[in-house]
């Protein structure tokens, strides 16, 4: 009897190990959840405990963020971006994918492994060389007050895209 329960206190043993890090990771959406539902006396209180609620919850952030603003239209937009983003991604990604396996041209080996290491860049050095303008340029403080002087920097003076990125940075900016 003692050799089939081993097994049994073995997996308990080994999930209680694991209860640390489930709480670890699960606690930034325990205290957002909590936070969320406190109103707002308790929130800005300095002296309430952050872990409790103690005034009584409320769901009046939740109605405000759903009726005061557009943030079912802002979802919608996000979600319409991700799923064509995503579509693209995976029509082009199988089409060079079938390029690369099966048609036979100069160079396909040394251009699979061009796009396999380009994978293995994280995403935020990608963004370096768009760093590179605002250290030589000295252009650094002023970005957040003056983006067309960094849109020059990349060379973009007439072109239509750095109108929109103008734009859009001024409309959020404003906001």
């Amino acid at each position: 009897m003692t050799v089939a329960r081993r097994p049994f206190v073995g997996k308990v043993g080994k999930h209680l190990l694991l209860l640390p890090f489930l709480v670890f990771a699960l606690f930034p959406f325990y205290h957002m959840t909590l936070t969320s539902l406190k109103q707002d006396r308790e929130l800005y209180d300095r002296h309430a405990v952050p872990l409790i609620i103690k005034q009584g919850p409320t769901l009046e952030h939740y109605s405000k963020l759903l009726w005061d603003t557009e943030f079912i239209t802002w979802t919608m937009n996000s979600l319409l971006v991700a799923a064509l983003s995503t579509v693209v991604s995976v029509v082009i990604g199988t089409v060079a994918a079938y390029a690369l396996a099966r048609l036979k041209f100069a160079g396909v080996a040394a251009l699979g492994t061009v796009i396999f290491i380009t994978y293995l860049v994280p995403t935020s050095l990608l963004f370096l060389p768009l760093a590179i303008p605002l250290v030589v340029g000295g252009v650094g403080a002023s970005v957040s007050t003056d983006p067309g002087r960094y849109l020059a920097f990349l060379g973009l003076y007439d072109a239509v895209f750095a109108i929109l990125c103008w734009a859009s940075f001024e409309y959020v900016v404003s906001e």
